[in-house]
């Protein structure tokens, strides 16, 4: 799963031009994903609900991770129940 990551705000930026510059960062992150880039309960301010939409989306579980994990637990289920060469049919 690609993670998101902005800049940090230089000292001589504007604080309403860095805010943005991170909501349009944030719509393009997601419009290329087809993410949702809205956070689960909305603020009402743009900057807030894409600061907390970004921090939803990097505390989701990495579905790489979650895959490997699901996979060796199907394939250790399978041994268990495949029977061996000496147990009775």
């Amino acid at each position: 799963m690609p993670s998101f990551c902005f800049r940090p705000r230089r000292p001589d930026e504007d604080y309403d031009a860095y805010e943005q510059a991170f909501i349009r960062a944030w719509n393009s992150f997601c419009s290329r994903r087809r993410l949702n880039p809205y956070p689960a309960q909305s603020t009402g301010d743009r900057y807030l609900d894409a600061r907390n939409a970004s921090t939803e989306y990097a505390a989701r579980p990495r579905w790489g991770v979650l895959r490997h994990t699901l996979g060796r637990l199907a394939r250790q289920l399978r041994q268990r129940l495949t029977p061996g060469p000496h147990s009775p049919r």
